[in-house]
Parts: structure tokens; C-alpha cells; sequence
């Protein structure tokens, strides 16, 4: 529903026209490639590094949803659930902003949300 209101395209051209808008999507991926290979076991993250490189930068240097691009948003469900589960992502918090009943988060960690 609001990827079919433009709020997509909306991001997108907020990231070209907010350098500091895009700053904070750009730390947003990094900390979320980050996170990601942190889950994955040392011995296991080094053996995908050696025997399957490209598969390996992918997961290290792609962003929330496998986004490549900077400029670009993938879907916005990933962004909410990113948002969710880590406490942390500017388009998952203004989309879940955009919500007028809160979701009851227990662990308070998307708290934030609902101001």
C-alpha cells in the first residue's frame, strides 16, 4: 500500500536532495552488512570468504534487503523489520510513523515508533 503511494520514490529522492538523510541510510547499511556477518561463526564467515568470494561481499558489502545501491530503497518492509529487530533504521522509523496504532514491542527496542 505505501510503496504503491510512491513512498519508495518518495525516499529515493530524499536521499539525492538530504546529504544528511543519506548519511544516516548509508551508516544504516554499513551497520546492517556489519551485524550481519557478526552472526555468521568466524570459521564459517572465513571459509564462504575464501570458497564463495562473490557470495561473501555480497553479505559484506550489500545493505538492508541485499541493496546495492546507496540511492536506491528496496522494499520497505525490510526497512520496518530492520527497524524492529535492531532499534535502528531512518526509513523503517518513518514508516512505522506513519501507522496510527502502535505494535507492542516488549523489548522497548522500537519504542520510538510511536512518538
Amino acid at each position: 500500500m505505501l510503496e504503491g503511494e510512491g513512498l519508495v520514490a518518495h525516499f529515493e529522492q530524499r536521499i539525492q536532495e538530504d546529504p544528511e538523510f543519506a548519511a544516516l541510510v548509508e551508516k544504516n547499511h554499513e551497520n546492517y552488512a556489519q551485524h550481519r556477518l557478526a552472526l555468521i561463526p568466524t570459521v564459517v564467515r572465513e571459509n564462504l570468504k575464501e570458497e564463495y568470494p562473490d557470495r561473501y561481499r555480497v553479505l559484506a558489502e550489500t545493505g538492508v534487503g541485499g541493496i546495492r545501491s546507496l540511492e536506491g530503497v528496496k522494499c520497505l518492509h525490510t526497512h520496518v523489520a530492520d527497524y524492529l529487530a535492531r532499534g535502528e533504521n531512518p526509513i523503517g522509523a518513518e514508516v512505522m510513523a506513519k501507522f496510527d496504532k502502535p505494535i507492542d514491542c516488549p523489548t522497548k527496542q522500537c519504542e520510538d515508533y510511536a512518538k
